[in-house]
């Protein structure tokens, strides 16, 4: 990757499909979490869905990032309505991958949505992160 913190999507999908690890400390919160990049969420759904694909666990986690980063503050002072449009809109592009993975966190981002009070930062980012690389 010529820039590890503005790749282009080709080379996302390139490392995706790669023995590669981690560009960077914290790559995944720097580069994923922008909800209202249309090309970025559908490569990452794309890639989410793919059971071939050697990351698809981490780029489930990829769209964790991205309910943690509209859902996050939601509770204090309420949504960003073009970031929660948008989230709607890849949870619904998500319902209709054959994806479990992916439908449950559909499913749990529905959750959080309606209750973002719940919302806890280590049950989204870091417990996933361990898990998901």
């Amino acid at each position: 990757m010529q820039d590890v913190f503005n790749p282009t999507n080709q080379e996302i999908r390139e490392w995706a499909y790669s023995n590669g690890s981690y560009p960077e400390e914290d790559w995944d919160i720097v580069v994923f979490h922008d909800v209202t990049d249309d090309g970025l969420t559908a490569l990452i759904l794309d890639i989410a869905t793919d059971k071939n694909c050697p990351k698809q666990k981490t780029f489930v986690h990829f769209l964790d990032i991205i309910t943690g980063a509209v859902v996050r503050y939601a509770a204090e002072k309420g949504y960003n309505e073009e970031e929660l449009k948008k989230l709607n809109t890849l949870i619904a592009d998500a319902e209709k991958k054959s994806s479990p993975l992916v439908i449950d966190w559909a499913n749990r981002t529905k959750q959080i949505i309606q209750f973002p009070e719940r919302f806890r930062y280590k049950d989204w980012f870091l417990e996933k992160t361990t898990a998901a690389l």
